[in-house]
């Protein structure tokens, strides 16, 4: 029996297997010592170096000047863009409106607000958030005019969307056939702008000369 066991022990050192199933285990052990590493040691340490070198940030200064109505009264437009559904990394557009809105009050009569947008609920609670801030908001985006238009208790005008101007006969401006086909196929297909009778939409604020408070809001579909 000893014998027997010895002679099984020579024959397994003498294997290639085990040599290579010890190299294997080896190589094994590091890598899970290295994995150990990067997750638990220093994690935080790899995901912040490589946040830093995905993300890069470009500040460039666009060009700046006064609008002003028939009355001479100074108009400060703002152009937001949503979060909820656009696949672009951007700002809190709710912050970014509060920082812009305490640079120009003192200097704009009238602030108008345009903001782009997929989500009908993130249009909303902006305007209520910026109902005692903004004279105008107006959402874009969606292609599709809204009839929500309404004034606010503050005196703001407010619609979620002015829809768009385009190709009547058309799926948001685009070629019917090929919007269909993407939809029923699921295959990605290069968009292209039907043609045809046009449309145009957007929408009138009447604004009161004294108190800038509007009036009236009339939408255009024509």
């Amino acid at each position: 029996m000893i014998y027997d066991i010895k002679d099984f022990l020579q024959r397994l050192f003498k294997s290639r297997l085990l040599v290579l199933s010890t190299v294997m285990f080896l190589l094994f052990l590091m890598m899970l010592m290295r994995v150990f590493s990067l997750q638990i040691v220093n994690g935080e340490e790899y995901q912040e170096d490589f946040v830093m070198k995905i993300e890069r940030t470009l500040s460039k200064e666009a060009t700046r000047g006064n609008i002003y109505d028939c009355n001479g009264k100074k108009f400060a437009v703002i152009n937001l863009i949503g979060r909820v559904d656009i696949n672009i990394l951007s700002e809190n557009p709710f912050l970014e409106a509060d920082n812009i809105i305490n640079k120009v009050k003192n200097e704009a009569d009238i602030i108008i607000v345009d903001f782009h947008a997929e989500a009908t609920a993130e249009k909303i609670a902006l305007a209520y958030y910026l109902k005692d801030k903004a004279n105008v908001i107006y959402g874009t985006h969606t292609h599709v005019q809204t009839s929500d238009e309404r004034i606010f208790d503050t005196g703001m005008g407010y619609i979620t969307d002015l829809g768009m101007t385009g190709p009547k006969e058309s799926v948001l401006g685009m070629k019917v056939e090929i919007a269909i086909k993407r939809f029923t196929t699921q295959i990605p297909e290069k968009y292209a702008v039907a043609e045809g009778e046009y449309i145009f939409n957007g929408a009138i604020f009447d604004i009161d000369d004294k108190t800038n408070k509007v009036n009236e809001i009339i939408r255009i579909n024509m």
